[in-house]
């Protein structure tokens, strides 16, 4: 699983769902680990849970 962040934005959260609404296309930040620090996107930990993470 590969976690995206926005670049430059300090309070962004780290996605993984490429279906989310939030989900970085562009100028991001990645981690094959879960990230030690900031905040995981609530989305994404929805639609992990409803197993409808892509």
């Amino acid at each position: 699983m590969v976690y995206r962040k926005r670049k430059g934005v300090r309070y962004d959260t780290w996605h993984w769902c490429k279906n989310c609404s939030n989900y970085p296309q562009s100028d991001y930040l990645t981690s094959d680990k879960k990230p030690s620090y900031g905040e995981l996107c609530n989305e994404c930990q929805s639609k992990e849970k409803n197993g409808n993470c892509q």
